[in-house]
This record gives C-alpha cells, structure tokens and sequence, in this order.
C-alpha cells in the first residue's frame, strides 16, 4: 500500500509502536517470572547448542536455545560473524530451505568492532513444525573484499544443527490418567509477606513510559517531518542531515544516518523491508518487484555497497567519495519510481 500525500508513513508508526509493545511485553513476563521465583517457583532451564566453523579470516558462530524443546517453544537461532577489516559479508542465510521450521522474526544486530575485527549478528526466531528430531540446516556465510594478498571471497557454512521437540504432556497421556479434580490451594504462608501491587505499578510505568516515547516518535521527532508526502518528508529529512555537515563527525555515523534516509524512503514508498534488510535482500526486493528503472537500480547498488564498506568495512572514504554518495542519495530521494510509487 502506498502512503497517502500528507500523511506520516504508517508502515514505520505501526512497526515501531508493534516493537515497543513487545518490548513491553517482555517487561511484564520479566517481572512476572520474578513474582513467581519470590513465591518459591523456580523457572525453566534448557541448554545452549553451539557450532563454530571458520575459513580465512571469516569465523561464523551459530547457536540454538533451547535444546531439548517443546513443540510450544519458539527456538532463538543465533549468528556471529567475525571477519577481518577491508571484508564485507555480501549474504548470510540457510544453506537450504528449513523444512522443520517456520522462520518467523529475523533481526539484525548492530556492528562492531574487536581488535581490528569486524563482528555482526542475526538472531532468527524458528518455530517447530513436528515433534522429533529436528534439523536446523547449515548457515551459510559469503564475505568479500581487498585484503593485502588482493581481491578476496570466503564462503564459511557451519555444520547443521540437530534438537530434540518433545509434546507439552506425555505421549502416553490420556482420559484415563487423569486424576480426581483437587480442592482450592491454600495460599502458601511464606508467600504472605509477598505484594504483587509493586510489581503491578512498575509494569503500569514502564507501558506509560513506552506509551509516551511512541507518541513522541509519531510526532516526528528525530525521523521524517510529521504530516509530510514520503518524498517530501525524506527531502526534509536528508536536508536536516546535510545542514549539520559531515566535516569533524565520525562517518561511520554518518553514513548510518545517510543510508536511513534512503532505506526509509524505500519502505515507506514502496512497502519492502528496507530498513531490516541486507544490501542484498534490498537489492533484491527491488528488482523483483521492478521498483527503481535500471539506471536508478544502478545507482542504489553503488551507493549501498559503498556505504557498507564504510559501516562495516573500516575503510576511510575521501571527501570526493563522501560527496559522490551524498549526490546519489540526493537522486534516489528525488527521482520517481519505475512503477510510479512515491510521486
């Protein structure tokens, strides 16, 4: 669905408000599993599983939590690249198509930097589909760049990953083994001393709190002008960007601010995930889709993987190049879309 001249983007509002409320979720359950440990329940423990495999100067680590699980469970799958700076990591996903799993939440996690060593993340949230012996399949990492010994490309897979998904009750669970209904639990004595209120008033706070922060955000603060045309409100966006100047300021941050104008604008005329995807993945999108003519497509590609290498690549654009990225942001906010979305 395209956005609506002179209304703020409603892919980004509801996304961000959808996040905020999960994270406020996962507040309430915080607080709840405390409740429950304070009245002498104890919460569930599983185990880690783990597997390295490393190529070069690329080192991918996978893990899966939890192990055993229970077909309930929704399964947090793990990805750690570690890789020598000047290297790019051009795509990371499954060697082959999960056939045990439904693949629900994919995110990304920030860069950095460890000793001269670029380290990102991605964390899938995997959901069984049967019980048994389950099969994660190999991740399969491709990472490219100039090193010293020249033009490089390293391919790491790790090794797939197995886990056990058992029933909620026993398999031998049927009408016959239920038990007599039992009489009301009394309330235990220890628990006496024990108010649920406090944790009631945190839990209240931190939603008031989180309310207050999406209606900021829904006013515009920080991001696109509230009440603006996507085109126009990305043009004000890079504006405000460009005004403060990129000369004294870390263009590692710089460039993050540049390619999330562009990204925004992207998802918010033309519906893609820009802003959670891969280079890659977004590149992808828009050809699929036919989004940008092939001249534009050009442009954006250039000016994605040159952002790249400055994000994740440690390498030091000159002020030439910093002025040819910002040009090709300019066009790809300005220039109307193949398919005419975003006039």
């Amino acid at each position: 669905m395209t956005p609506v001249p002179g209304q703020t983007a409603p892919f980004d509002r509801f996304r961000s408000a959808g996040r905020l409320a999960l994270g406020a979720l996962a507040g309430v359950v915080l607080l709840a599993t405390s409740a429950r440990t304070a009245l002498g329940g104890q919460p569930n423990r599983a185990a880690t599983v783990r597997t390295v495999a490393e190529q070069g100067p690329v080192r991918v680590t996978v893990t899966l939590e939890p192990s055993p699980a229970r077909l309930s469970d929704d399964l947090t799958l793990a990805v750690s690249i570690e890789c020598a700076g000047g290297l790019v990591v051009r795509a990371c996903d499954f060697a082959e198509i999960p056939e045990d799993f439904l693949v629900g939440q994919v995110r990304e996690l920030p860069a950095d930097t460890e000793g001269g060593r670029t380290v990102l993340g991605r964390v899938y949230v995997l959901e069984p589909v049967r019980l048994g012996r389950l099969v994660v399949p190999a991740v399969r990492v491709t990472a490219a760049g100039v090193q010293s010994t020249g033009e490089a490309e390293h391919v790491v897979r790790t090794g797939a990953i197995e886990v056990d998904v058992m029933a909620a009750v026993p398999p031998d669970a049927g009408l016959e083994t239920l038990r007599p209904a039992a009489g009301p639990l009394a309330w235990p004595a220890e628990a006496a001393g024990v108010a649920l209120w406090p944790y009631v008033g945190v839990a209240m706070g931190m939603a008031g709190l989180v309310l207050a922060w999406w209606w900021w955000m829904r006013r515009g603060a920080g991001g696109p002008i509230a009440g603006a045309s996507p085109r126009h409100g990305a043009r004000q966006e890079l504006h405000r960007l460009l005004e403060a100047g990129w000369n004294g300021r870390d263009l590692k941050a710089f460039y993050v601010d540049l390619t999330r104008v562009v990204r925004r604008h992207l998802e918010e005329t033309a519906g893609i995930h820009a802003l959670e995807q891969t280079t890659q993945e977004c590149l992808r999108a828009v050809a699929a889709r036919r989004l940008l003519a092939p001249e534009a497509a050009g442009r954006l590609q250039s000016f994605l993987e040159a952002a790249d290498l400055v994000k994740y690549g440690a390498y030091v654009p000159s002020p030439a190049e910093v002025d040819e990225s910002i040009d090709r942001a300019r066009s790809l906010v300005e220039s109307p879309r193949a398919q005419g979305v975003g006039a």
